[in-house]
């Protein structure tokens, strides 16, 4: 039986310990404002600003907006990431519902995607909008449930009325990745009937590009005070080839010599695994994993983590998902309590 963490989120995350899933408020979303002035300069710096201003135009015209609000990267961090960006393009017609995902942000450990959802016009978005009184903007009751990643590509006919557990059997144990999901309520298009959520898969094997895989949502419902309204039942699917290749670092752990457990560190994660442990309590050894830059600095992981503890062996599995890319050059070595940390 698989076991997959459920994160929901419509607000920014901070440093939490989650064991289960849970909903956040609703959140502003950032927008990037940019403005040019022009100037009396002289050639040459008018020169130099115009390859500059040319050079990071190009880079962001690559990156879904989606992203760029959620992640906030600098030129630095988009650098990086040339390789862990893919234009995916995948569209799947599932009865009256429409999947589409235009563009992934990942690695091996992590997997970010646009999901649009245009919905049939029975159902009409204004009826499900709810006011952020804060932002002033609206956002829907409108959520996608049962949402799984499986590495193996599948049709909406092979899937069609399938049950969640019958979609697993279809699929295959050896299809089911290990981790998170989080979905973030991102905007809604009532012209066109469209949601579009921001949506990550965290896998704790380190598996997820490379291959074909499959998203799949059980069905989508309506949340409001009374609980779920079910709107239409799936399961929809759409399917494309993880192509995204994020540089990805590996460390072994050891104590007294011998390798106790292991850590995977990328621009968007940070995962630890100790095979056995002292700690019983998964926070203090938290607050003891730190992040050490090559300027002799320190930093406790910035995001949202989740955490499992088993007893016996006293297995330890903390992963972070972070709040803004890390810049992996900047990086020394990781800390995790008295833990000798080695990069593979």
């Amino acid at each position: 039986m698989k076991e997959t963490k459920f994160l929901r989120a419509m607000g920014e995350i901070d440093d939490a310990f989650l064991l289960e899933a849970e909903k956040a408020e609703p959140r502003r979303r950032a927008t990037l404002h940019s403005s040019r002035r022009m100037a009396a300069l002289v050639a040459a710096l008018i020169t130099v600003l115009l390859a500059v201003s040319v050079s990071a135009a190009y880079v962001v015209t690559h990156w879904d907006q989606i992203f760029l609000d959620r992640f906030a990267p600098t030129e630095a961090a988009m650098r990086q990431s040339e390789e862990a960006v893919q234009a995916v393009s995948a569209i799947s017609q599932c009865g009256d519902v429409t999947l589409s995902v235009n563009q992934t942000l990942g690695d091996t450990t992590s997997l970010y995607l646009n999901l649009e959802i245009r919905l049939p016009e029975s159902i009409d978005l204004r009826d499900y909008a709810v006011l952020d009184e804060e932002s002033g903007e609206y956002y829907s009751s409108i959520w996608p449930e049962d949402v799984q990643l499986y590495y193996r590509a599948a049709s909406y006919e092979e899937l069609r009325g399938l049950s969640p557990e019958e979609t697993d059997a279809w699929f295959g144990e050896s299809s089911y990745p290990s981790g998170m999901v989080s979905i973030e309520n991102y905007e809604v298009d009532p012209e066109s009937n469209t949601l579009h959520f921001l949506v990550g898969f965290f896998d704790d094997s380190n598996q997820i590009t490379g291959g074909d895989i499959s998203l799949v949502v059980g069905s989508l419902a309506s949340e409001n005070e009374d609980g779920y309204e079910m709107l239409l039942t799936g399961p929809f699917v759409v399917s494309w080839r993880a192509e995204n290749h994020g540089e990805v670092y590996h460390y072994a752990l050891q104590k007294d010599g011998e390798r106790v457990g292991s850590a995977t560190l990328s621009g968007f994660s940070l995962k630890i695994h100790l095979e056995s442990s002292d700690y019983e309590d998964c926070e203090a050894l938290m607050d003891l994993v730190k992040i050490v830059y090559r300027d002799g600095s320190t930093a406790r992981p910035a995001g949202s983590c989740s955490a499992s503890f088993t007893d016996p062996p006293g297995a330890i599995d903390l992963s972070w998902q972070f709040d803004e890319i890390l810049l992996l050059e900047d990086v020394e070595t990781i800390e995790i309590a008295d833990y000798i940390c080695k990069q593979n």
